[in-house]
């Protein structure tokens, strides 16, 4: 490739990419406005978030292994086509909740091109190049979220919850184009079958432990459905492991994935992501709650959504250091302070959130604690991996980060509703950042750097 094929590529696959981080918090700012035009629970409307989360959980490792096989530029094609037609489709139906589910699944899907955008920066640039393209492609996706409140705020105040799907759509056409005429061919050449129970499979769990949770905030349910979803969930959970132990090509590699050391440090992601998550839909939703309710601070969504942007900012400045630093004291180490000053910020906001000030303050530095986090836990993955398997741990790693950031939208929404959006509930939502901060630290216990761990990209 020439030096312009590259940086058009690069501008291409940075949107592929950019687009599905963006869009996973867009809805947030939308979301009163969603519940009262459709006169839906926050924990119905919560599950636009949890299913953008499930599909793009499955997809990374679907989308990556799928690519390896049968080449990765028409998959990339396709993923944005997906996510084109899942902007359309939600803002054509905007007021069928059943229609914008599917089209947020749709969204969540095109996630998986990140993975594919890194394995074609990695086979088709010059090793001059391929760092500073992952550099590219890390510093999007980790901006992504936050140019999402930006964008969805804004896009809320001027047209409402049908404006952010059309940008969503818009963006997802754009990127279609793009990947079709400047991203080079890739992949193609390895050997082996797709896992397509595996990933029905591990859909069907994470689907269902999610529900478990969402009916334990709706009032009436009763504990019979709960119950039984949960003896399902397990069943399904038996079902995945004894399937991938026999498949030659798993898409979870029991060696990888039931580890100890693996599982306590993707089990350290989960809560971590859950933490971050949580903040990011409390407090955008906090902040809007009308004044005369004692609770909320009366912001409109481009307010709410420009609180938490210096605590973007510092998470961005601090996961870079982070890394650096992790080589020197060790990624564990790193991680540790990283839940202290998480478990910090959540303590703040739990004894005061009465003013921007304070919740700006709170937020920034729960956001630290994240970036601190970032990048010295695939790290911690990357250090105890088998020799030659280091793609396979990170995917596992990536799809905790995806179940943690499910777990932590059902599990603050419904602990919000359960107390009815009082200022006890917003604070009992913190206490739940508080825990997960605190399990951050502690799961990552015994976990060490190897002497020649390689540097690690944040992903």
């Amino acid at each position: 490739m020439t030096e312009w094929g590259r940086r058009r590529a690069l501008v291409a696959m940075a949107l592929l990419s950019g687009s599905p981080a963006t869009v996973q918090t867009m809805l947030i700012p939308a979301f009163p406005q969603l519940e009262a035009r459709l006169g839906l629970e926050p924990v119905s409307t919560a599950w636009l978030l949890t299913a953008f989360f499930v599909a793009a959980s499955v997809s990374a490792p679907v989308l990556g292994r799928f690519g390896d096989l049968h080449g990765r530029r028409p998959l990339l094609v396709a993923g944005a086509m997906a996510f084109a037609t899942g902007g359309v489709v939600s803002y054509l139906w905007v007021d069928h909740f059943s229609v914008l589910l599917a089209g947020r699944v749709l969204q969540g899907a095109a996630a998986g091109s990140y993975v594919l955008c890194l394995a074609t920066v990695d086979e088709r640039f010059t090793a001059r190049s391929r760092a500073s393209g992952v550099g590219v492609l890390a510093g999007v996706v980790g901006i992504g979220p936050v140019m999402g409140f930006v964008v969805g705020g804004v896009a809320a105040q001027l047209g409402g919850a049908p404006a952010v799907f059309a940008v969503s759509a818009i963006a997802g056409v754009v990127a279609t184009v793009l990947a079709w005429r400047w991203v080079p061919a890739s992949g193609g050449d390895a050997i082996g079958r797709l896992d397509h129970g595996g990933a029905m499979l591990l859909a069907s769990v994470l689907a269902a432990a999610l529900a478990v949770v969402a009916l334990v905030g709706e009032s009436g349910v009763g504990v019979v459905r709960p119950i039984g979803l949960g003896v399902l969930c397990v069943l399904l959970v038996a079902g995945l492991v004894a399937v991938e132990r026999r498949h030659p090509h798993p898409l979870l590699a029991p060696g990888i994935v039931l580890a100890p050391v693996m599982l306590r440090v993707n089990a350290a992601t989960i809560a971590s992501a859950g933490a971050t998550l949580g903040l990011l839909v409390v407090v955008p939703r906090m902040v809007q709650e009308p004044l005369a309710g004692g609770v909320g601070l009366g912001l409109d969504p481009v307010r709410a959504a420009l609180v938490l942007v210096p605590g973007a900012v510092a998470m961005l400045a601090v996961a870079p250091v982070a890394v650096r630093s992790g080589r020197v004291v060790g990624h564990a180490e790193v991680v540790k302070v990283a839940g202290i000053v998480s478990a910090l910020g959540f303590c703040s906001l739990v004894a005061r959130a009465d003013s921007v000030a304070s919740i700006v303050l709170g937020s920034t530095v729960v956001s630290i604690g994240v970036g601190l986090a970032l990048g010295c836990l695939p790290a911690l993955v990357l250090d105890h991996a088998p020799p030659g398997r280091a793609g396979e741990a990170a995917g596992t790693n990536s799809l905790s980060r995806g179940i943690g950031s499910a777990l932590g939208v059902q599990v603050t929404t419904v602990v919000l509703g359960v107390g009815s959006f009082t200022a006890d509930a917003y604070a009992g939502a913190f206490v739940v950042g508080v825990v997960c901060s605190v399990a951050t630290t502690c799961l990552v216990r015994g976990a060490r750097n190897r002497p020649d761990a390689p540097e690690c990209h944040v992903t």
